[in-house]
């Protein structure tokens, strides 16, 4: 979910610790920051953090080198091969937030680099979100019949705390965010997530409004794009600015997507279709959004349109026979057949 929000940051090497340390060592460190980065950029991850413990022995505040921790521990969080089960998962989530709390406790807030900010931001969406699976689990056992009042109130206790700590992830990541936002640095990114945040809090018009103003700078973004791979004469640079826009059009229909779901969970159909309208006008070939336009259809009473988009759905998915989600079209469908009549 967060990938290409991270994968192409650069580090800046401004800030770093070379006060008290010997030439041999400021060059040392030096070369532990550009390997670190080097790994970092090649997703090779457990290279990366040795090259930080190295220059962390060398330089224990350096800021680079605190901030890449962060970020490398972030991203095993979000990949299995290292995230093999929640627990572990929970404790990647737990030092990428000692490694961001050890950077951002070697500036003021407002000195801070943007990437830096994001990376906070990123964590405490993911802390939010884990969070909240914590709380939806807690709120199911509350609702067991078989509770005893007192446990019933233990319950009641925790699910207290889980919105509590909810809340002050969201309140940091917002905090980081609308700094990225003031300043204008990182404006895509921070847009797109500060729409997650909003999202997560449960701020409809808000996280539709970061969606927007995405989608606006995202535009602009590709035709800028566009433009260099339609005038550059490089085969390299040609190649660069075509997985440039390729990743900007796959971020486009994430984030459209998601516009669309938040219309559709607020009782918005039509506007959740017409966002689908887009999606699919966009890429054709995204099978799953003829259901979910069909869905939205259908709860806007626009019958003979959502009919056709089961049909269409079910004619060009590739999903196994008895998917949850082909039993729940072929319900649709049926509902679609006698409303027709």
């Amino acid at each position: 979910m967060l990938a290409r929000s991270y994968c192409l940051l650069l580090f800046s090497t401004v800030g770093c610790t070379l006060f008290g340390l010997s030439p041999q060592e400021r060059a040392d460190l030096a070369q532990h920051q550009e390997q670190a980065g080097i790994y970092w950029q090649a997703n090779r991850l457990p290279q990366a953090l040795d090259q930080v413990r190295q220059g962390l022995e060398i330089a224990p505040t350096d800021y680079k080198m605190n901030q890449i921790k962060g970020y490398c521990l972030l991203r095993q969080a979000n990949d299995s091969r290292y995230a093999t089960t929640p627990a572990r998962r929970r404790g990647l989530l737990d030092d990428a937030l000692a490694a961001f709390d050890a950077t951002l406790a070697l500036r003021p807030l407002e000195e801070h680099a943007p990437q830096m900010l994001l990376g906070d931001a990123l964590l405490h969406e993911e802390l939010a979100r884990s969070v909240m699976q914590d709380k939806l689990q807690a709120e199911a056992e509350h609702q067991r019949p078989d509770l005893s009042a007192q446990e019933r109130a233990l319950h009641l206790v925790r699910l207290q705390e889980y919105e509590l700590e909810m809340r002050q992830h969201l309140a940091r990541g917002e905090r980081d965010l609308e700094m990225l936002l003031r300043r204008g640095d990182l404006l895509l990114l921070a847009h797109k997530h500060m729409m997650n945040v909003k999202a997560l809090r449960g701020d409809y018009a808000g996280a539709v409004e970061h969606g927007q103003s995405y989608l606006e700078r995202c535009r602009g973004a590709q035709s800028t794009q566009q433009k260099l791979y339609e005038s550059t004469l490089q085969v390299g640079a040609e190649q660069k600015a075509a997985q440039e826009l390729g990743g900007l059009v796959h971020d486009e229909l994430t984030v459209r997507s998601q516009i669309a779901n938040l219309h559709f969970d607020h009782g918005r159909f039509d506007l959740a279709a017409s966002e689908l309208d887009r999606i699919l006008t966009m890429d054709p070939s995204r099978s799953s959004d003829y259901y979910n336009r069909a869905r939205a259809l259908n709860e806007a009473k626009r019958f003979d349109e959502a009919y056709r988009d089961v049909q269409k759905f079910l004619a060009t998915h590739n999903l196994p026979a008895g998917h949850s989600s082909l039993v729940r079209a072929h319900e649709l469908l049926r509902r679609l057949e006698e409303l027709r009549r």
